[in-house]
Protein backbone atom coordinates (compact mmCIF):
# COMPACT_ATOMS: atom_id res chain seq x y z
CA UNK A 1 0.00 0.00 0.00
CA UNK A 2 1.51 3.03 -0.66
CA UNK A 3 1.46 5.80 1.62
CA UNK A 4 -0.64 8.57 0.88
CA UNK A 5 -2.15 11.82 3.03
CA UNK A 6 -4.42 10.12 5.88
CA UNK A 7 -3.49 6.55 5.44
CA UNK A 8 -1.03 6.11 8.30
CA UNK A 9 -3.22 4.12 10.52
CA UNK A 10 -3.92 1.83 7.48
CA UNK A 11 -0.26 1.28 7.12
CA UNK A 12 0.05 0.90 10.54
CA UNK A 13 -2.95 -1.85 10.69
CA UNK A 14 -0.93 -3.69 8.04
CA UNK A 15 2.16 -3.28 9.47
CA UNK A 16 0.64 -5.10 12.59
CA UNK A 17 -1.23 -7.30 10.36
CA UNK A 18 2.60 -8.83 8.93
CA UNK A 19 4.07 -8.39 11.95
CA UNK A 20 1.66 -9.98 14.60
CA UNK A 21 -1.67 -11.39 12.99
CA UNK A 22 -4.73 -9.93 11.97
CA UNK A 23 -6.49 -10.63 15.01
CA UNK A 24 -4.11 -8.45 17.30
CA UNK A 25 -4.13 -5.50 14.66
CA UNK A 26 -7.92 -5.53 14.53
CA UNK A 27 -8.16 -6.00 18.10
CA UNK A 28 -5.65 -2.83 19.04
CA UNK A 29 -6.71 -0.79 16.12
CA UNK A 30 -10.39 -0.76 17.24
CA UNK A 31 -9.74 -0.29 20.80
CA UNK A 32 -7.29 2.58 20.54
CA UNK A 33 -9.44 4.34 18.01
CA UNK A 34 -12.62 4.52 19.85
CA UNK A 35 -11.05 5.91 23.11
CA UNK A 36 -9.13 8.79 20.51
CA UNK A 37 -12.52 9.15 18.76
CA UNK A 38 -14.07 9.48 22.27
CA UNK A 39 -11.66 12.45 23.54
CA UNK A 40 -12.03 14.30 19.91
CA UNK A 41 -15.66 14.27 20.78
CA UNK A 42 -15.28 15.15 24.25
CA UNK A 43 -16.85 12.41 25.68
CA UNK A 44 -16.03 12.74 29.34
CA UNK A 45 -17.57 11.30 32.95
CA UNK A 46 -19.65 7.60 33.40
CA UNK A 47 -19.05 7.40 29.10
CA UNK A 48 -15.22 7.82 28.51
CA UNK A 49 -14.69 5.46 31.97
CA UNK A 50 -16.56 2.61 30.38
CA UNK A 51 -15.06 3.37 27.30
CA UNK A 52 -11.70 3.18 28.72
CA UNK A 53 -12.85 0.07 30.35
CA UNK A 54 -13.93 -1.70 27.29
CA UNK A 55 -10.14 -0.46 25.95
CA UNK A 56 -8.46 -1.92 28.89
CA UNK A 57 -10.81 -5.68 27.98
CA UNK A 58 -9.86 -5.26 24.22
CA UNK A 59 -6.03 -4.61 25.28
CA UNK A 60 -6.77 -7.87 27.54
CA UNK A 61 -7.80 -9.66 24.53
CA UNK A 62 -4.70 -8.79 22.31
CA UNK A 63 -2.21 -9.40 25.04
CA UNK A 64 -3.33 -13.03 24.80
CA UNK A 65 -3.09 -13.41 21.28
CA UNK A 66 0.46 -12.03 21.64
CA UNK A 67 1.49 -14.45 23.86
CA UNK A 68 3.04 -16.55 21.39
CA UNK A 69 6.58 -15.96 21.57
CA UNK A 70 7.30 -15.99 17.95
CA UNK A 71 5.59 -12.68 17.85
CA UNK A 72 7.86 -11.17 20.07
CA UNK A 73 11.23 -9.97 19.63
CA UNK A 74 13.55 -10.70 22.55
CA UNK A 75 13.49 -8.99 25.65
CA UNK A 76 10.36 -8.15 24.39
CA UNK A 77 7.06 -8.75 26.87
CA UNK A 78 3.29 -8.82 25.33
CA UNK A 79 2.95 -5.80 27.83
CA UNK A 80 5.77 -3.79 26.27
CA UNK A 81 4.94 -4.85 22.41
CA UNK A 82 1.43 -3.19 23.31
CA UNK A 83 2.83 -0.36 24.67
CA UNK A 84 4.88 -0.13 21.72
CA UNK A 85 2.33 -0.34 19.16
CA UNK A 86 -0.19 2.33 21.06
CA UNK A 87 2.83 4.42 20.72
CA UNK A 88 2.81 3.73 16.98
CA UNK A 89 -0.96 4.20 17.13
CA UNK A 90 -0.84 7.73 18.45
CA UNK A 91 2.31 8.90 16.20
CA UNK A 92 0.50 7.67 13.02
CA UNK A 93 -2.85 9.34 14.16
CA UNK A 94 -1.33 12.89 15.01
CA UNK A 95 0.12 12.16 11.24
CA UNK A 96 -3.03 11.13 9.71
CA UNK A 97 -4.78 14.26 11.48
CA UNK A 98 -1.82 16.79 10.28
CA UNK A 99 -2.07 15.21 6.84
CA UNK A 100 -5.76 16.00 6.53
CA UNK A 101 -6.01 20.04 7.32
CA UNK A 102 -3.23 20.69 4.92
Amino acid sequence: MERTPANERQHLFLELEDEVNKDYASIVINAWAMVENAKDRKVSGPKLKSLNAECAGMEKAALLVIRNHEYLEPGLTPEKRLRVDKERYLRAREKDKADEQL
